[in-house]
């Protein structure tokens, strides 16, 4: 048997082209004199034909042998065949997402060799349109050398000739945005956009920066300084050896494990496990490389002679007016660079030499040659882009015969948008305007019937050409039929056959119809049925012979083009931007904050118009809250009559919906897996559902019709409705669905809208889940709230900080509105209409409700009633419709810990300890009981939702007052003791805050014996380092040694503190509160805090003060600004505000100058800036999201970062060198916060409210503070002198002689002067350089 043979046995279920890349892809063919022979070692031979596969490919759902016996004998699967199975713990995931580079699977196995293997071997060919990527991805064309790593291997952007306008070539042939070409960071990573920089008189040599290597998927809790790429791999059975191949510019570790980049060879660090990247390095560097002569370094030949000494001993930089190495080539400077890069059109030399006196290129057919010789493609002529440097692609383009703005396999949209030409007619609108979807047939035609796209003409017998090409003299088409029947006018004989019109071509002719008609068989016109098109009419749509009409529901307007606008007020959104409530107004785009004060992580809102009450969920305060909504026609008017309507059992809130019928509120819970309802009042409360849930999210309800639909995002990602009492639950959506988030009904079409946040997609659906489509496919990070109203669907997405809207019906008009929120969640939609006024069937006619607790309405159906009494949790239905309280005894347990309750007797009751509890479920079993007058300890367990554990173990002591002595109540998970005494009536005694007094002996015992825990708070214990922390209205000094803790700072009713820094050497402590101002307090003082920096509305998210010249630094995220004041005469300046999105952290080395700054915006980075305002750089670009704090360790010398996002701490050299991961994300939830004392790096989680601590160089954690009773901490500060080394003070005694502000100059820029005087905000330095005067 040949190949051919086994082919033609194959024929029915692999086409030729199937068949021959399925052998490439791993089948082995024996030849025919070894039928009987076994196949290689590690793979599976077929049963009934001489074929051997892969091992890999046995029972993995595909049948690869043509007998199917492969998958013969196989372990039982439970996963689908359109899923992957994780290996441990078994578990499904859609089979998408394995290698796709995030870590879905517990252990990983989806990121695995053997499952990437697995995933190619699966993948189908991509369809018209696409590009392939390496790893068998499929991508739109247009997303190819955009400068963006969409196939998340490089493939798309490895082989691009050149870059679209606004990006850089490297030389590599990867793309950057220009703004980063000459910056001082080597982001091309071959330096490349950092050659041939001339160099600013007023900076020094930019420093290069250090290679990293992307990854998104998320760091390991490893430390490391890299992460390496995985190989590509041929998976064979588990006994057999791997065979791996590296890519060129890789090299395989000895032990085979993994490939490394070529330029981590010999760097003197051990990337490969068994260190072979370092091994054998005495030998010569590669010819791409120079040898440092002392350390052996082997650096890039292209740093070479660069006029910057990277080689310790300078040895780089040394015998340069010599010549260069072999494969170089020298430019008239001296440097050297590689012989390749000579006349490439990139000026590699600093002098550009290298681009000088080379023969001009010649242009492919394809492309368009620039005045200064670059080629450029032909489809970037005449687009209103200066892509030429000289601008010559935009000359001479008057007449539309000489712009050519798409590509020959491309379709012209009419407005300058291309798209390819297989999309056109496929019943997808591409086209922004759907030009691509008019004129087709009401059938799809066959591929020998479709015709080309407008301005193509048709080569029998399959292929299509530019009109441009026909008759031009030239034959292009294999029949010739493009020069055929030139200059005859068809239409002249019976008008072509054509019913309505007839077009003549320049070959040929073609039928068009007029408007409301539609071309059926290329001749005949039939009734175009306009209703049938989705977006003709707004809402209500009649359709007549050729005609048709559009009217509105009742309260809409009909504008024209068959649109329907809510008439009355302006609809406006009300959006959840995390720490602030915003009014939105669709109209104007104008937006304005009505909520600020006391809110911490807002994410769920939802509104009730005819009640004017707004609510919202928190889940930093885990509360569900409610205030009134402001008039519609106010402009400035914020949100009032705050409330709080749930406070307890409640976790992570993250979906809402307000029933504006009945007057209940429902929402999801994703920490308790739960769905509640309750009324406005917070008076009654009742759990729905609490069984099959995972990670349920956005929730809404139909009032009319009785149900409600939630999302869940968990492992078994769906779409869910039941009825609003919680009975009848269906799955709805349950395939093709991934990250469900955002939920919307649109009660005029009757359709269910839903976000996907993996897919990047909007979709609808009818309200049973059915005739389902895709609105918009976005490119997006994060979406995440929905809404729909009038025409439009509403979404945001809060990692790209944007809000946005596009049509309802087909995604067309995708618009940004806003892309300067802080992070925008959840949206709601405020106008009468939004709410369809429907019949409320619980209220009898007197307006009283049928149910005494909860009245939930059930779809309504003839012969029963439309509602359902419900009882609220702890309550049991009596006969009819009422409610009574279960009868049980006292519930202790809520009361008191077990623990006391066994040693609570007549004579023994506990007077003065605390025992930290959580909730029933959580509470620790009760230890056996001991002597009461022994001393005991008691430890407790607290389970956080993110799996984390807590111990902590608190000493017992022996009880010797009565229960009259004492009354326990339950505040903030604490047990508190409060007595009514207060003072304590004699010496040697401390009064607590509660007002019980302790015996002297029991203050700073190691034991916290107050409720407050301020018997062991660092002002009391005379402690000199502990920890600043921040609530929202107060600030508390935290004991390292106990987490005890002393209000410094005291509350103080409206406030909402953010940030906090404090100057050891004055004991002053300073604080930022949002919107409000900057303020300051001496710890210890009686006087009343002081506002430095008050009556500006912005945000000051970051507060850093430089104790040596007494300069206060901070951030304003609202204000898009670095600001600094002299704290002495209260003089202030914006320092930095171009290029200045959403700066958040800040630190200071006021040794040498600098101010280091985190910025959020996308892309994210770490900045540093002289003090002065000078010498800025980023120095931090990469494998950053969400930079959240920031701080530095002057003993050394190293900067650390908390990243929110990819819940990772990092940290790097001064200059953001060598960077390293401290602590990964599995031990991590949302640092906010993070400082250093000594050895031990302190930080904060958002979502868990503890302080955690670990050793700054290792990473091993160290044991958890425990922080009782603080109130939404958000920051966290070390107050220690070792923090702040003293320094000289540049500016002396009198400021330097500056008359405003003395600002220091950064090391090492600082040879000439220490400092610059500079002015405060609408004054001008004077010519003496030193005095300020008005502007």
């Amino acid at each position: 048997m040949n190949c051919l043979q086994l082919f033609f046995l194959l024929g029915t279920a692999l086409a030729k082209a199937d068949f021959i890349s399925s052998v490439l892809q791993g089948f082995l063919f024996l030849p025919e004199d070894s039928l009987d022979d076994t196949c290689p070692q590690g793979d599976f031979k077929c049963h009934s034909h001489a074929v051997c596969i892969r091992e890999a490919w046995r029972c993995d759902g595909e049948n690869d042998c043509y007998d199917g016996s492969d998958e013969l004998d196989c372990p039982p699967s439970f996963c689908k065949k359109s899923e992957f199975q994780c290996e441990d713990p078994p578990s499904c995931i859609p089979a998408r997402w394995a290698c796709d580079g995030d870590h879905d699977c517990v252990d990983s196995s989806d990121e695995a060799n053997a499952a990437c293997a697995w995933f190619r071997r699966r993948s189908k060919p991509c369809e018209g349109g696409s590009f392939r990527c390496s790893n068998s991805r499929c991508i739109p064309l247009r997303f190819m050398c955009d400068g963006e790593n969409d196939c998340k291997d490089n493939s798309d952007e490895s082989t691009c000739p050149v870059c679209r306008p606004g990006k850089f070539l490297c030389r590599s042939g990867s793309c950057i945005p220009d703004k980063y070409r000459c910056d001082g960071v080597d982001d091309c990573k071959d330096n490349s956009d950092e050659d041939g920089c001339e160099p600013d008189a007023t900076t020094a040599p930019r420093p290069r920066g250090t290679t990293i290597t992307t990854s998104t998927s998320p760091p390991s809790t490893t430390a490391t300084s890299r992460t390496t790429s995985t190989a590509s791999t041929t998976t064979t059975a588990e006994t057999s050896p791997k065979t791996t191949t590296c890519s060129s510019d890789q090299t395989m570790c000895r032990d085979g494990s993994k490939c490394i980049p070529n330029s981590w060879l010999c760097d003197k660090a051990a990337d490969c496990a068994d260190g072979s990247d370092e091994g054998n390095c005495a030998a010569e560097c590669r010819q791409d490389q120079f040898r440092c002569n002392q350390s052996g370094v082997c650096l890039p030949s292209a740093w070479r002679c660069d006029s910057q000494t990277d080689c310790t001993d300078g040895s780089d930089e040394a015998g340069c007016g010599q010549e260069c190495l072999p494969k170089e080539w020298r430019c008239e400077n001296g440097r050297c660079i590689q012989e390749k890069w000579r006349c490439d059109g990139d000026k590699d030399c600093p002098d550009g030499s290298d681009e000088q006196d080379c023969e001009t290129p010649t242009c492919s057919e394809t492309q368009f040659q620039c005045g200064d010789g670059r080629c450029l493609p032909s489809k970037w002529r005449c687009d209103g882009d200066n892509d030429c440097e000289d601008g010559s692609d935009e000359t001479g383009c008057g007449s539309s015969s000489q712009s050519q703005p798409c590509a020959p396999f491309e379709f012209n949209c009419g407005d300058g948008e291309c798209i390819h030409e297989t999309w056109v007619c496929d019943g997808d609108g591409d086209c922004s305007n759907i030009a691509d979807e008019t004129d087709c047939a009401a059938e799809p035609p066959t591929s020998k019937e479709k015709d080309c796209s407008e301005g193509y003409f048709r080569c029998e017998p399959d292929g299509c050409i530019s009109e441009e090409r026909i008759c031009d003299g030239q034959v292009d088409c294999e029949d010739a039929s493009d020069e055929e029947d030139c200059g005859v006018n068809e239409c002249l004989d019976n008008n072509g056959g054509c019913e309505h019109l007839c077009q003549n071509l320049r070959v040929g002719y073609t039928c068009r119809c007029k408007d409301g008609f539609r071309l059926q068989d290329n001749t005949t016109c039939v009734d175009l049925d306009e209703c049938a098109i989705p977006g003709y009419c707004s809402q209500l749509c009649k359709n007549g012979f050729g005609v048709y009409s559009c009217s509105c529901l009742s309260g809409y307007d009909l504008q024209s083009g068959g649109k329907c606008l809510a008439s009355g007020q302006e609809p406006y959104l009300i959006v959840s931007n995390r720490r602030e409530i915003v009014k939105f107004n669709v109209r104007s785009l104008s937006k304005t904050a009505i909520l600020t004060q006391d809110l911490r992580s807002v994410i769920a809102v939802d509104v009730d118009v005819a009640r004017g009450r707004l609510f919202w969920t928190d889940v930093g305060t885990q509360r569900i809250k409610s205030a009134s909504l402001p008039p519609a026609d106010a402009k400035e008017a914020p949100a009032d009559d705050v409330q709080t309507v749930f406070s307890t059992d409640v976790l992570v809130p993250d979906g809402i919906a307000v029933d504006w019928v009945y007057g209940h509120v429902y929402w999801t819970d994703t920490g308790l897996d739960r769905i509640s309802v309750g009324t406005m009042d917070g008076t009654w409360r009742k759990t729905l559902v609490d069984t099959g849930l995972r990670e349920p999210r956005g929730i809404v309800l139909d009032p009319e019709q009785g149900l409600m639909y939630w999302t869940d995002w968990g492992s078994d990602p769906k779409i869910e409705r039941a009825w609003m009492d919680g009975q009848q639950r269906e799955v709805i959506v349950g395939d093709n669905i991934t990250w469900p988030n955002g939920l919307a009904i649109d009660f005029v079409s009757r359709r269910l809208f839903w976000l996907d946040g993996k897919k990047g997609t909007v979709e609808s659906s009818n309200l049973l889940g059915g005739d389902r489509m895709v609105i918009i496919q976005h490119p997006a990070s994060h979406l995440f709230g929905l809404e729909v109203f009038e025409d439009t669907v509403y979404f945001s997405d809060w990692e790209m900080f944007s809000l946005y809207g596009a049509s309802k019906f087909n995604g067309s008009d995708k618009h940004v509105l806003s892309d300067d929120f802080f992070m925008p969640m959840d949206v709601a939609v405020v106008h009468p209409l939004k709410q369809i006024k429907v019949t409320n069937y619980c209220l009898d006619q007197s307006g009283r409700s049928y149910c005494t607790h909860l009245c939930l309405p059930v779809p309504p159906k003839e012969g029963h009633k439309n509602y359902t009494c419900a009882c609220s949790d702890g309550y049991l239905k009596e006969e009819g419709e009422s409610c009574t309280t279960l009868e049980q005894e006292l519930d202790i347990e809520m009361k008191t810990p077990s623990v006391l309750l066994e040693k609570m007797t007549s004579a023994a009751v506990p007077t003065t300890r605390t025992v930290p509890i959580t909730s029933k479920a959580d509470t620790p079993t009760p230890p056996p009981t001991t002597p009461a007058s022994s001393m005991e300890t008691i430890a407790t367990t607290t389970v956080h939702s993110n799996g984390e554990v807590d111990s902590n173990k608190l000493e017992e002591s022996q009880f010797n007052t009565t229960d009259e002595d004492i009354n326990i109540i339950q505040k903030h998970g604490v047990l508190s003791d409060s007595t009514a005494g207060e003072s304590c009536g004699g010496p040697g005694r401390f009064l607590c805050a509660a007002g019980n007094c302790l015996e002297g002996p029991a203050v700073c015992d190691g034991a916290t014996d107050c409720a407050d825990w301020g018997d062991e708070g660092p002002l009391v214990c005379n402690e000199d380092e502990f920890l600043l922390i921040p609530s929202s209205t107060e600030v508390r000094a935290v004991s390292i040694k106990t987490g005890g803790h002393n209000v410094v700072v005291p509350p103080e009713e409206g406030r909402n503190i953010i940030t906090v820094d404090s100057d050891v050497q004055t004991g002053t402590i300073y604080w930022s509160d949002q919107f409000r101002g900057i303020y300051s307090h001496k710890v210890g003082s009686e006087e009343p805090p002081r506002g430095i920096f008050t009556g500006k509305n912005s945000t000051f998210d970051g507060l850093a003060v430089d104790w040596i010249h007494q300069n206060l630094y901070w951030t304003e995220t609202m204000g898009e600004a670095i600001c600094v004041m002299n704290l002495q005469n209260g003089r202030w300046r914006t320092l930095i505000k171009e290029d200045v999105k959403r700066p958040f952290a800040i630190a200071l080395d006021p040794i040498d100058g600098w101010v280091y700054f985190a910025d959020w915006a996308y892309p994210a980075s770490i900045e540093r800036v002289g003090m002065d305002g000078w010498e800025r750089r980023a120095i931090i670009t990469e494998q950053i999201i969400w930079p959240s704090g920031l701080a530095i360790d002057f003993h050394s010398r190293k900067l650390f970062w908390s990243d929110a996002k990819i819940d990772s701490i990092w940290s790097s050299d001064m200059d953001g060198k060598n960077r390293r991961i401290i602590v990964g994300s599995r031990r991590l939830s949302r640092p906010l916060a993070l400082d250093i004392l000594q050895d031990t790096l302190f930080w904060m989680d958002w979502d868990v409210d503890s302080v955690k601590r670990v050793d700054k160089n290792t990473g091993k954690q160290k044991s958890l503070l425990l922080v009782q009773t603080l109130d939404n901490p958000l920051h966290m500060l070390v107050h220690a002198g070792w923090k702040q080394p003293k320094g000289q003070n540049r500016c002396g005694e009198n400021n330097g002689g500056c008359s405003d502000l003395c600002l220091p100059t950064p090391k090492p820029f600082n040879s000439r002067r220490d400092f610059n005087c500079a002015c405060g905000e609408g004054f001008i330095l004077a010519d003496d350089g030193v005095t300020c005067h008005s502007q």
